[in-house]
């Protein structure tokens, strides 16, 4: 029986320096409140009205943070959809003279990508369509009860073309993503935010996203506190989207399961962003990446 490849950490974290190469901590923030318009925007809706106060708050937030680090800049990162770039624009609208900002709209930010929906006739923003939910449940179920991570949101079948999920057949003009593609985003994203060694040397980095995304920052932490407490530790190639889903219930103390709104929470990245953790996020990158090419 041919035996499963892994990664082993050989290192020590018992004596991690106190400079990093980026900010030992990240501010995630979800942005605010936008209209549910399935229809006409196709989940990518403009905010509701009347958030400026929470956008203030936001603004406090990263001040404060700014300020108890001794910086006076901010590097914005921000999903490309609607929602969170008008989340940065408040945010940004209350920020004073002397905190330098930038905002970099970064694609791989964005939340997981649900598809075409075709709408039964007379089917109207804010009406409630139920075979969403059951894509969901689809989803879940093939990407981690099956380990299908080619699995496309919305699909009626399963891996080997049978009708699986009848409740959504021929509700979808085109299938979204599969978890392969969203994982190597938020891979990708994370792998390259460790690297700039210098850029974020003294600003505080702020990402604009969805609720996904933070979850999934919050359990590669989690992955991380395991890994350093189990030395060596093998990590079989290919299992961190495994891995990672196992720990959504141990995220609590870090992230809500289910952010509000306007949330803004702390990230510890000091040993997320180690050289030999940041490692292994390039490497299960490039295993979904070779994954999704040997499907094409």
């Amino acid at each position: 029986m041919t035996s499963v490849p892994s990664i082993v950490i050989m290192n020590e974290f018992d004596h991690i320096p106190t400079h990093t190469q980026v900010s030992d901590e990240i501010i995630g923030v979800r942005h605010l409140e936008d209209y549910d318009r399935l229809v006409s925007c196709n989940r990518d809706s403009s905010l509701k009205p009347d958030q400026e106060v929470k956008a203030r708050e936001i603004c406090e937030g990263i001040i404060t943070m700014c300020h108890e680090k001794g910086v006076k800049k901010t590097h914005i990162m921000s999903s490309t959809k609607k929602r969170a770039l008008e989340t940065v624009d408040l945010i940004i609208g209350s920020i004073p003279e002397d905190i330098k900002f930038e905002v970099e709209p970064d694609t791989r930010l964005r939340e997981l990508d649900q598809g075409v929906i075709r709408f039964p006739e007379g089917f109207k923003d804010g009406d409630y369509f139920e075979p969403l939910k059951y894509a969901w449940d689809a989803y879940w179920e093939q990407t981690f009860t099956y380990k299908n991570l080619l699995y496309r949101f919305g699909d009626h079948c399963d891996k080997d073309g049978k009708l699986r999920y009848p409740a959504l057949e021929g509700h979808f003009e085109s299938f979204g993503e599969n978890y392969a593609e969203f994982a190597f985003r938020q891979y990708d994203f994370l792998y390259s935010l460790s690297q700039k060694t210098e850029e974020y040397r003294d600003c505080l980095p702020v990402i604009v996203t969805h609720s996904a995304t933070l979850s999934l920052i919050a359990e590669i932490i989690k992955i991380t506190d395991e890994l350093v407490h189990k030395i060596p530790q093998h990590v079989p190639l290919g299992e961190l989207p495994q891995m990672t889903w196992e720990n959504f219930p141990k995220i609590k103390d870090i992230l809500p399961t289910q952010p509000e709104f306007g949330y803004l929470g702390m990230f510890d990245v000091r040993k997320v962003f180690q050289p030999e953790i940041a490692e292994i996020i390039a490497i299960e990158r490039d295993v979904l990446q070779a994954k999704l090419m040997q499907a094409r």
